[in-house]
């Protein structure tokens, strides 16, 4: 707590310094719209553009940080905002240094969460990011707390007498205990085979869902002309009897629907499949169903622990913020199940009944149909059919044609070099312990698929992101907490307390100075793999979502005659909040609509500081740099008196 205390007193001196982020005002108005539904719950409102992502967090940041923004009487209303979202950062602060603990003792716990927030990447994203670092942080507290849940439930029961012949009957926990001694690395790879299993499932489906949704949508107008297979255009004129008074695209949009439907069943169902197929090639024992029947009645019977209720609520906040938030639940069932066997069943169908509760409370979007829009949620976000481009290595690339090492490399040149030996490391005894059964096997294979399967969508399956890693920063956490078992035996080496401290001072010295140099731009680090931010230059953005422009935009101020015209290059939106009341801002499309538009300034950043072309002959007049590096420039083109 105290280290959050310092964090919130940094954050309330250097919050007004952070510019807007590119789609904050597009935000700002998605929240508005969406909390009116609760006035109108019949009439939800929907955003096609928007459909893969959940409103609460932004209805949040929108209301407590316009309230802030009026309260705090030096700040701005994008100030509250951004303090909102270092609030909610505090959340991952918290939760990986109650993940790290677990592992091992508090020191190096501390010192694996330091060298966590002391990434410059992720400074810069907790203050401006409204979107990705919020969900980083409530997805990380949903797997703390997901997994404090299982511990509480797999614990056996204490109190009261075992029940007559109890003990001549080895439960179904017990059963799976002695498999696993007797068997140690079948048994890894049965739980492992399940967990490949419960990823390529869905991922098929997802994957497979396109082709079928066209198909079944062909089948469908097909019937609909009466062009189909006899026996099919028979059905289709007995379900739809007034069909000719009915536009197609209606009876589309219910095939759709019950295709989703379907679609998850089989999934359900092959996992289930699957999940027996594991376990019997595992235990190979009898009496496996009678033992199932007692531990499942067992489980019915024990109180539930009282943090079961506050883990479904933070879970049903995550999945409201992102649909893929649901694995982050995964995770943790994955990991109660292990534990508990049976007996966790009814407890963690009552946990993922309220979290779903909570979700849909505050996910308005999905009161009209909740299964088929989140299933459209869910399979929009891990195909997201928008195209952006990114610049990498020096080349425009678009988001659904990156090489399969964008991810990778990113990761290795966008934290700290301790940041990065210490997760290498990390990562290599993990694995060692995982394979040796550690008693701590099953945080410690949690930590490891926490960050597998958003690595694998990105690298394997392709799936599209952009604005470098920003999309996945919610499987960076893990990789941070596992840097503690590579700091513990380095700080076990140093007994002396003060050389300890020093130690750790080391290890996060590089990101303190990269933060006190580049801020209020932190976000745009590189590190020295690439020549820092000055190597990077001409290669990567760092400054993709121009909140440079609130800097710049205080020398226009200063500069510009009287109702002067503006031209603006970049992130129009991330300038309009600082400029002065009388200026006139345009951006490239709006100046297009209107040739008669002439210009006085011009500002620019994102691409027009790597290649200058927007009124190229016009000399610059300012720039906001960091480490060298323009990151937004003021040009003239017309007198300033």
């Amino acid at each position: 707590m105290v280290l959050v205390a310092v964090n919130l007193a940094i954050a309330l001196v250097v919050v007004s310094h952070y510019g807007q982020s590119t789609d904050e005002r597009n935000n700002i108005e998605f929240a508005r719209q969406t909390l009116l539904s609760y006035a109108h719950p019949e009439r939800p409102y929907l955003d096609p553009l928007r459909e893969d992502k959940g409103p609460f967090y932004l209805m949040l940041w929108f209301g407590v940080g316009e309230w802030l923004g009026r309260t705090v009487p030096p700040w701005e209303l994008v100030d509250g905002r951004h303090f909102v979202n270092f609030l909610a950062f505090q959340l991952a602060v918290i939760s990986i240094y109650a993940l790290s603990v677990k592992l091992v003792p508090p020191l190096p716990a501390l010192a694996a969460t330091l060298l966590f927030e002391t990434q410059p990447l992720f400074w810069g994203h907790a203050f401006i990011n409204q979107k990705d670092s919020p969900f980083m942080a409530l997805f990380a507290a949903s797997v703390a707390l997901g997994l404090a849940m299982a511990d509480r439930l797999g614990q056996p029961p204490s109190e009261g007498p075992p029940a007559r012949g109890e003990g001549r009957r080895p439960a179904f926990r017990l059963i799976a205990a002695e498999a696993w001694r007797r068997d140690p690395a079948r048994g890894f790879k049965a739980v492992a085979l399940f967990f490949v299993l419960a990823l390529v499932v869905p991922t098929t489906r997802i994957l497979l869902e396109g082709p079928i949704r066209a198909a079944t949508d062909r089948l469908v107008r097909s019937a609909y002309r009466g062009e189909a297979w006899t026996p099919i255009n028979q059905v289709f004129r007995r379900l739809a009897e007034n069909a000719a008074a009915v536009d197609p695209a209606a009876y589309v949009q219910r095939t759709d629907r019950l295709v989703d439907l379907g679609t998850l069943l089989l999934s359900v169902v092959m996992l289930v499949v699957a999940a027996s197929i594991v376990w019997r090639t595992w235990t190979g024992s009898r009496g496996i169903g009678r033992a199932f029947v007692r531990d499942l009645w067992e489980g019915i019977a024990t109180p539930l622990p009282r943090i079961l209720f506050p883990a479904a609520m933070v879970l049903g906040m995550t999945i409201a913020v992102r649909s893929v938030g649901l694995y982050a639940g995964l995770l943790a069932v994955g990991y109660a199940v292990a534990r508990g066997g049976p007996r966790v069943i009814v407890p963690l169908a009552i946990y993922v009944g309220a979290a779903g509760l909570v979700a849909i409370l505050l996910w308005p979007q999905l009161w009209l149909d909740p299964a088929a829009m989140f299933a459209g949620s869910l399979s929009r976000t891990l195909q997201f059919p928008g195209v952006h481009q990114t610049l990498f290595e020096g080349v425009a690339l678009a988001s659904d044609d990156l090489p399969r090492w964008y991810l990778p490399e990113l990761m290795a040149i966008q934290y700290t070099l301790p940041g990065i030996f210490f997760i290498l490391i990390g990562l290599w005894v993990a694995v060692r312990r995982v394979r040796r059964c550690d008693p701590k096997t099953g945080r410690l294979a949690v930590l490891l698929l926490w960050p597998l399967a958003p690595f694998l969508a990105t690298v394997v399956f392709r799936s599209p992101i952009y604005n470098y890693t920003r999309q996945v920063l919610f499987m960076m956490p893990p990789l941070f907490v596992l840097t503690a078992l590579s700091i513990d035996p380095v700080l076990r080496a140093v007994r002396a307390k003060g050389a300890a401290a020093a130690m750790v001072a080391v290890l996060i010295a590089p990101g303190v100075w990269a933060i006190a140099n580049l801020h209020p731009y932190e976000y745009g680090y590189f590190n020295e793999l690439v020549g820092g931010v000055r190597g990077a230059y001409g290669r990567f953005m760092s400054d993709y979502w121009c909140t440079s422009f609130r800097e710049a935009m205080r020398y226009v101020n200063d500069v510009a005659p009287p109702s002067a015209r503006v031209a603006v290059s970049g992130a129009e939106g991330s300038a309009v909040p600082f400029a002065r009341g009388d200026l006139v801002l345009k951006d490239e499309s709006e100046i297009e609509l209107d040739p008669s538009f002439r210009p006085v300034l011009v500002l620019a950043c994102n691409w027009a500081t790597v290649d200058p072309d927007f009124f190229p002959q016009a000399p610059v007049l300012y720039a906001v740099e960091r480490a060298g590096v323009p990151l937004a420039v003021v040009k003239q083109l017309g007198p300033l008196e």
